[in-house]
């Protein structure tokens, strides 16, 4: 029996030199005990390809090392370089749209709020990245995935263009509230159509003293498909930015929008995750929420709908270049307000028909629900091209006394249909405006039956109707005309101190409150010409502290202290009558230029010079 002379030759001598048969028990016993350590040596190097093996199991990774290219590199395991990122995936999450990968998706997020909680020296938790797949995928829920309570320095939960198969009827299908510093890329999350969910997202607070949410970002996400309440739901998360988003909402039934941001914890949405402590109705600060370039649309809405429901109060919050599309509901409802109510609102949105046959109702509806009282927003802006409104673009719904829009700046383009910039014609229920109007349209623009206190700038030659307030319309220059600035309404120019309204439609004052009404030019002035005229039979008149008249001029002619204005006497006028006095030098034939006294006493007392 040939013997192998290292291990080496195992390879390649085994079958020569395996005992045989033929071979005594004492030639194998004389084998065993003479080669020993080559025996040791085999079975290690069989120990050796037992560990090749193991590669494929989970502590494999730990087995491989890794160096990035490039100089100061250090070296690493693979396992290391893999746990930089979190995938759904490792927790078993299979994305073939079939199976529910609820439980898989929830134990990867309830790792990761894990290590976000947990950071070392890091108050605020350590920074993470969570991926979903890749293009393709679709992970199908049947409830909610939690996603709250994450507070890392950077929470980065990257879609990698996956879509997530919301078939979790009744309730939202992510879960974000109580979460903060957090970003969402590229992932897709469609509503079910059979278990329709209520939400896409739900984001905001739980606590109103120790909760905070928000500083975050949505970008490139897309939420669509059916949901029953809002693709997104936002509860006072603040300093949220939503770059290149969609929210495209189908469900047919009434009480459903795209986007709703919830100042005042309304619609109380319960959570399976986190207890909501915020009273119903209240009031909490909800500031900085900016959309760039997103697309809105409201389909399959029954005409009640907004794309963008506001509720109680916000500030600074802004649309940036972005579209709305409703089949026949609003583009933005403003609905419940509060004090402060809605500050620096900006909605540079171009609004559009879906289905092309009923089409937007309005593009802002205020809706006070309140029985009496006062609305108030101040900073509104309003910016469209083309808008494709059917009834007006600012109208009032409820019971208030008067919406007040302060500051507001609105610029319509050219609209597609000629409707009303304000709807409102209940006398218990004007909008009260001040601010600019730019309407470069030829379209009729009718701001009737409302308060507007401003400046409109529009075309040479479109019509403008409007009853009530005061304002200034700048029109285009033109060869033929329209080259000046009109006035309508009352106007009063004042000096310091003066705070009274006016009683006229034009009052010019000077410094002190009470003094003598002035028209006049600079100290440094000359050959300064006033000239102020009536209209038809209006008459212009000079009056007294009192208010009185003392001279006055119309069509007719003029008149003093009073009396009723007269045309320019001539010698055929009306003589006064005369009595003869003492002497003869001067009598009733006498005349002065061709004027008898008779003439003269009875001109100068139809002026009221003389009594």
């Amino acid at each position: 029996m040939p013997i192998p002379t290292s291990v080496n030759d195992l390879s390649t001598t085994a079958e020569s030199n395996s005992p045989t048969g033929s071979d005594s028990p004492s030639q194998i016993d004389n084998y065993i005990r003479s080669h020993a350590s080559i025996i040791r040596q085999v079975s290690d190097a069989k120990a050796d390809l037992t560990d090749i093996i193991d590669y494929s199991a989970s502590s494999g990774s730990s087995l491989v090392g890794f160096l990035q290219s490039g100089t100061g590199a250090v070296a690493t395991t693979v396992q290391a370089k893999l746990r930089e990122s979190v995938s759904v995936k490792d927790f078993g999450a299979v994305g073939d749209g079939v199976v529910d990968d609820t439980a898989a998706i929830n134990a990867a997020f309830s790792y990761i709020r894990t290590k976000t909680t947990n950071g070392v020296g890091i108050t605020q938790g350590a920074s993470i990245k969570i991926t979903f797949g890749g293009a393709g995928d679709i992970f199908k829920v049947l409830g909610s995935i939690n996603a709250t309570g994450l507070k890392g320095l950077n929470v980065i939960i990257d879609g990698g263009g996956s879509t997530i198969l919301g078939a979790c009827a009744g309730l939202p299908v992510f879960d974000m509230r109580n979460t903060r510093w957090f970003s969402i890329n590229n992932l897709s999350i469609w509503g079910d159509i059979t278990n329709t969910p209520t939400y896409g997202v739900v984001t905001g607070r739980t606590l109103l003293a120790a909760s905070s949410a928000g500083d975050g970002s949505f970008n490139d996400c897309a939420i669509h498909g059916y949901f029953t309440k809002a693709c997104l739901y936002n509860f006072t998360s603040e300093t949220v930015q939503y770059r290149h988003c969609r929210l495209y909402n189908s469900y047919v039934g009434t009480g459903a929008n795209c986007l709703v941001m919830d100042g005042i914890n309304n619609y109380n949405v319960p959570s399976a995750f986190e207890t909501q402590s915020n009273p119903v109705d209240t009031a909490v600060s909800f500031n900085e929420n900016n959309f760039y370039g997103c697309d809105f649309r409201r389909i399959g809405s029954t005409g009640t709908d907004a794309c963008i429901r506001y509720i109680g109060h916000a500030a600074r919050h802004g649309y940036i270049e972005s579209y709305a599309a409703n089949d026949a509901g609003d583009i933005v409802e403003y609905y419940k307000p509060v004090t402060p109510g809605l500050i620096d609102l900006g909605l540079d949105i171009h609004a559009e028909v879906d289905n092309g046959t009923s089409g937007v109702r309005n593009f802002l509806l205020i809706d006070t629900v309140t029985a009496s009282g006062t609305v108030s927003m101040f900073g509104l802006k309003i910016r469209d091209h083309a808008p494709q409104c059917r009834n007006a673009f600012i109208d009032t719904t409820g019971g208030v006394n008067a919406v007040v829009l302060d500051g507001a700046e609105i610029d319509l383009g050219d609209p597609v249909n000629t409707i009303p910039l304000f709807g409102t014609t209940s006398a218990a229920s004007k909008l009260l405006v001040s601010g600019v109007i730019k309407w470069p349209s030829s379209k009729t623009l009718s701001l009737a039956n409302n308060y507007f206190n401003g400046s409109i700038y529009t075309k040479d030659s479109t019509t403008i109707t409007h009853t009530l307030g005061a304002y200034q319309i700048i029109r285009r220059p033109s060869a033929a005309g329209q080259r000046y600035v009109e006035f309508k309404g009352r106007a009063r120019f004042l000096g310091a101190s003066e705070t009274a309204s006016p009683t006229n439609f034009l009052e010019l004052r000077g410094s002190d409150s009470g003094s003598v009404r002035v028209v006049g030019g600079s100290d440094t002035t000359t050959n300064v010409a006033v000239k102020v005229h009536g209209q038809g039979t209006g008459a212009s008149s000079l009056a007294d502290s009192s208010g009185v008249d003392r001279v006055i001029a119309d069509s007719v002619g003029l008149a003093f202290f009073a009396t009723t204005p007269i045309a320019q006497p001539t010698t055929a006028s009306a003589s006064a009558t005369f009595v003869a006095g003492a002497g003869t030098a001067v009598n009733d034939a006498s005349t002065f230029d061709g004027y008898t006294l008779k003439q003269v006493v009875k001109a100068l007392r139809s002026y009221g010079l003389l009594q």
